[in-house]
């Protein structure tokens, strides 16, 4: 996975062209989220569950775009704690360096591990009286465990933007798992009752995710396709706060929303 090298020599994750929008979304809500929130709060967290080597090299055109544990160190207004999660250990140790060179790397921390085994590290580690933005990143739906999200959001303030894999994941694994009689990723994700209802299973996870309390659950309104046009995944955004859902509705909209980085 993180075979391709970078310009800086550093492993980086391969990725498709769709990823530059996905990135734009999340730095654009990063930025708007560091500007108004700071003053609001004790403090601002940012969290990434599945951070990646911090580099990404898109297939194809070896363009290299910024991942979501650099954009966080970017932002105009800082935040004043950056926790990453990485369980590769090649990645992991590529993020440190390029974490490390950054003049805010000093805010920043990587913890070692599976980000659902390590979850209640991740919460000791997030100040009680500050607002913290979690990025969930997973590759698929098997690794998005809806415990992990639930101890989130009971035990912090938290707005959470959430990549649901609908056709790169759901859609190309439900016939099998409709039919397994063991215990799936969609089962423990959103009960049994997926397999009879109707609802599209992105929506059945947005209910979940009210489930726990967040007053406002909405997608991007804009759709992350591929070269052929076909739709990829869903940007999920779960937040608490009408301000928030304000923010996420102008920013993942506008695609001329201006740079909210310096």
């Amino acid at each position: 996975m993180y075979t391709t090298i970078a310009a800086d020599g550093l492993p980086a994750r391969s990725v498709g062209p769709w990823s530059k929008e996905k990135l734009t979304v999340v730095g654009r809500y990063m930025g708007i989220f560091t500007g108004s929130m700071r003053h609001k709060w004790d403090g601002l967290t940012y969290v990434d569950l599945f951070a990646g080597p911090g580099t990404c090299v898109v297939d194809g055109t070896g363009e290299e775009l910024r991942g979501s544990p650099l954009l966080a160190l970017d932002t105009r207004a800082a935040f004043d704690t950056v926790i990453y999660v990485e369980e590769d250990a090649v990645a992991r140790d590529a993020l440190a360096q390029r974490v490390n060179r950054h003049p805010r790397g000093q805010t920043a921390q990587i913890l070692a591990g599976d980000c659902n085994a390590v979850i209640d590290d991740v919460i000791a580690k997030m100040p009680k009286r500050y607002l913290s933005l979690v990025f969930v990143d997973p590759v698929g739906v098997v690794d998005l465990d809806p415990l992990t999200i639930e101890r989130l959001a009971m035990s912090r303030n938290v707005d959470l933007i959430i990549l649901f894999a609908q056709q790169m994941s759901v859609n190309r694994n439900k016939w099998q798992w409709l039919v397994s009689q063991e215990d799936t990723p969609l089962d423990r994700l959103l009960g049994r009752q997926w397999r009879t209802s109707l609802t599209p299973e992105v929506q059945q996870f947005m209910s979940v995710l009210r489930g726990f309390g967040f007053s406002f659950v909405e997608g991007a309104g804009r759709a992350f396709k591929n070269t052929r046009g076909a739709q990829l995944y869903y940007l999920v955004f779960a937040s608490k706060s009408l301000t928030a859902a304000t923010f996420w509705e102008r920013i993942s909209r506008d695609d001329e929303q201006p740079s909210l980085f310096s």
